[in-house]
């Protein structure tokens, strides 16, 4: 038994990645260099000949930006001259076993290893070691493997390639949440209003544009990073029936079938409407906003927290939680379905920024 052991120690020791040295940090720190931006006095990496990813630090807030991504608490932003882009890593040709690093300064590195992989959006991957700050987490080759952000989390490469797809904040969204159960993927929800409406709770997914899944991460990154108006075939075992939907990616209502309502129901509907504006009306005001009938602000309270945020007159409302809201309805169907935070979207000026409400 002792030999077994000591035969299994030994294979473990010549298969696994060499630890690397702290002059392989250096030289790796070094060939980045060219890549981290000085952005308002916090550290940025550039992405592209022109993009900027700078992560959130409450003491040295941005204020010239493309846009503010919450779930992974980066600014998008813009420069004016060429940048010298990083060059990040493949996720999918990466192991959790090979060593990465953060290197602040020269000598200065703390490194480990990959611990876990975010399975929703909101959920980070995580490290085998804390990092104080911010920095490119970088492999032995000197790819950028994604962000650390601070603590022992870090956004990975495969989020921030579709960070700088678009110049607004977008994630491919079906209405329908999943879950893993033994070594099958389940539909877990479905919003009745949803594009996904096709699907029910139950159903086993068995593809998505032919693609099969071993997990849950690689489902939702599928859908999360769809790009914006594709549609997707889903292939789903119901009750032993093989069905296939179609179903495009958005996180607009599904609104093909709904009935229409007949003509004696016109006074009727007009006051619904009517309330379904107020309601939403109140809300805003409750925040100290008020807005016109295209969403845009036309008024903001003195004294209101809003004010202090800095809202202005000329905003225009784009989404809540993520939600594209075009009118009164929308609004009151986002605000009304779970009370809690709120995270608002507006635009201005062709600048995309975030505001929370409670």
């Amino acid at each position: 038994m002792r030999k077994i052991f000591l035969i299994l120690t030994l294979c473990a020791i010549i298969f696994a990645a060499p630890r690397p040295t702290q002059d392989d940090f250096n030289a790796c720190f070094e060939k980045t260099l060219p890549s981290i931006v000085n952005v308002s006095g916090n550290k940025g990496i550039a992405l592209s000949s022109n993009l900027i990813a700078v992560p959130k630090n409450s003491q040295m807030p941005v204020k010239n930006y493309i846009k503010f991504d919450p779930f992974l608490g980066l600014y998008l932003v813009a420069s004016d001259i060429k940048l010298e882009p990083i060059r990040m890593s493949d996720d999918n040709n990466t192991k959790k076993s090979d060593w990465v690093s953060v290197t602040s300064d020269l000598n200065a590195t703390v490194y480990g290893h990959v611990k876990s992989l975010g399975e929703r959006l909101g959920e980070l991957d995580t490290l085998t070691f804390d990092v104080n700050g911010t920095g490119a987490l970088l492999s032995v080759c000197c790819n950028m493997r994604g962000i650390a952000v601070g603590d022992n989390k870090f956004v990975p490469s495969r989020y921030l390639k579709h960070f700088i797809a678009y110049p607004y904040l977008y994630y491919g969204d079906v209405g329908a949440s999943f879950e893993a159960i033994k070594d099958k993927i389940y539909v877990k929800s479905v919003e009745r209003l949803g594009r996904g409406a096709v699907l029910m709770m139950g159903d086993e997914i068995v593809s998505i544009n032919g693609q099969k899944f071993t997990t849950l991460r690689e489902l939702n990154e599928r859908i999360l990073f769809a790009k914006k108006g594709e549609i997707l075939n889903f292939e789903i075992i119901r009750n032993e029936v093989v069905e296939r939907f179609d179903i495009p990616v958005s996180s607009e209502p599904n609104t093909q079938n709904t009935q229409k309502t007949n003509l004696n129901a016109d006074k009727t509907e007009t006051k619904k409407e009517s309330k379904v504006v107020n309601a939403a009306r109140d809300f805003f005001k409750a925040q100290g906003i008020t807005l016109d009938d295209k969403l845009v602000v036309k008024k903001v309270d003195e004294d209101s927290q809003a004010a202090g945020f800095g809202i202005k007159p000329g905003d225009k409302l784009i989404q809540i939680n993520q939600n594209e809201v075009k009118n009164y309805k929308d609004i009151l169907k986002f605000t009304s379905k779970e009370k809690g935070e709120y995270i608002l979207l507006f635009r201005r000026e062709g600048f995309d920024f975030f505001y929370k409400v409670r």
